[in-house]
Order: C-alpha cells, then structure tokens, then sequence
C-alpha cells in the first residue's frame, strides 16, 4: 500500500524502556509471564509484569534489537521501569527510560526516522508498522501520512479488544482475567507472581473475564453490568463513533455470569459479543 492510504496516530502515552547488560534478558524474564532469555534479534512479543500477588504492574511489548531490549509499555515508562529497577541488585543491568512516542501507522508504511527505528507486527496491541524514537524524529517520518483522530483510534482500540492501562489493566486485575493467557509460557522458570497465575489456572480459581459489549445506546465507563437483578461486573472502557451503528465497550464480567448473552448497562440492554481471535 502507499503512503497515501496510510493512517497514522501518535502514541505519546505510552513509554519506551531500554535495557542493556549482560543480565537484561535473565531479569525481566524473571519478572514476566512469557519467555524472554530465548528470543531472536528482530523479534516482537509482548509479556505481562505481575506482581507478587500474580496482578498486574503492566503489559510490554519486548523488542529485540542487537544493542538493547527495548520495552514499549501501556502505562507510563515510570510504572514499569520503577518496578524493573527495584529488582535490581548486583545484576549487570542498564535500565533506561526514552522520552519517545509510538506511532502506529495502519494501512501502509513508513521511513525509518532519523533518529530511533522502525517494528513492525503488535506493538501495544496493535498490528500495524511502528515508528519508535525522538518526537521530532517520529513526526518528520509520518508526516506525509493521514492522521488518525482519536475518537476512531479509541473506537477500534475497543472494538478490537485491545487492553488500555489503568481501564483494563492494572494491579486490580490478573492476567486470565485481562485475556492474556496467550503470554503465559508455562514451560519458564520461576518469576515473580507465578505460583498465584499457576494456581488460578489449576483450580479455575478466576473469578471474571474481559468481554466486548455492544448497544444501541451509550455505554459509559464506571457503569455496571446488571444481569436479573445482580450487578455482575464493570464497564471499563466504552466507545461511540458517528456512522458506527453499535454503540461498544470493554467490561468485566463475573464468571458466574459468563453464559449471559446480554447484560444491562444503565438502563441500555448490551450484548455480549464474541472474543476477537488472535
């Protein structure tokens, strides 16, 4: 596709992480859900940060590049990297935050910018080609491409099932219940919090899910969801968008509830759709 028929939005919410050292890759993998120690230059793969409770401090991207790890992050770099850095003792480790937007350019490509580099594949959830560096930098090599306004980035974040820090993740959540079970390497070695992932996924001991909601009416985020009488959950994130006839929104659902096929929201009766594959 040509530059032309690309899209493109500018991510400045989301941090960038650069480790270097020797022990980078043994760290973060003791700090994650999915496998770090065997990756390949070139490589893109997200990973969950969890705590010792098995919650969730934050979803990063991993990109694999010869002269570091960089992590992309949801949240803000600071939350991450603050939890990364206390982990470090006498490991041979540089941890640093880049003040750099993602641009994630839809539908087409992008020149590599003149400072920083170019990914493509899911970065932050997204699948797309991604322009990582400077702001400066980043701006020059999408500007010849059409922007992507906000309210349609949100409404496709949503429709899509794309996790948001602080909405769907956060130490409030665990990662089965945030959909990230795919993350999970079950054959690594120990990390922080797996004994509590481990042990929910073993007695299915998780207690409500991450589901897609669609309405004829607004849906608004904080409002819950009520099926015959019982509030069985929370709308965490909700989307309009003009010439979309579906009013949609991200939401937890109790497990008790999870056969409901629809749900009420503040009076507006919601479906619950299916999960989007993979």
């Amino acid at each position: 596709m040509n530059a032309a028929m690309a899209e493109v939005i500018l991510r400045r919410e989301l941090g960038v992480l650069r480790i270097q050292g020797k022990d980078g890759r043994d760290l973060v993998q003791r700090l994650s859900t999915n496998g770090v120690v065997e990756r390949a230059v070139g490589e893109v793969v997200d990973n969950v940060i969890t705590t010792e409770k098995g919650r969730i401090v934050d979803v990063v991207t991993m990109i694999f590049r010869e002269e570091a790890l960089w992590l992309v992050t949801r949240g803000p770099a600071s939350v991450a990297g603050e939890w990364i850095d206390k982990m470090i003792f006498r490991e041979d480790v540089q941890l640093a935050a880049a003040p750099w937007p993602v641009a994630h350019v839809l539908g087409g490509e992008a020149p590599a910018p003149a400072k920083g580099f170019v990914v493509t594949g899911r970065v932050a959830g997204v699948l797309g080609t991604h322009v990582i560096g400077p702001a400066a930098a980043v701006e020059a090599a999408t500007s010849g491409l059409s922007p992507l306004g906000p309210e349609r980035f949100e409404y496709m974040r949503v429709r899509d099932g794309i996790a948001a820090y602080g909405r769907e993740l956060s130490e409030e959540y665990n990662p089965h219940e945030a959909r990230l079970g795919a993350l999970i390497d079950w054959e690594k070695g120990c990390y922080v919090g797996q004994e509590v992932v481990a042990r929910l996924d073993t007695y299915k001991k998780v207690q409500r899910s991450l589901v897609r909601l669609a309405a004829p009416q607004p849906l608004v985020a904080g409002a819950a969801l009520v099926l015959a009488g019982e509030n069985v959950g929370i709308v965490t994130s909700a989307a309009s968008l003009a010439g979309e006839q579906d009013h949609i929104a991200l939401a937890y659902l109790k497990a008790a509830a999870a056969d409901a096929a629809t749900v009420t929201v503040g009076g507006v009766e919601a479906r619950v759709l299916p999960w989007p594959s993979a």
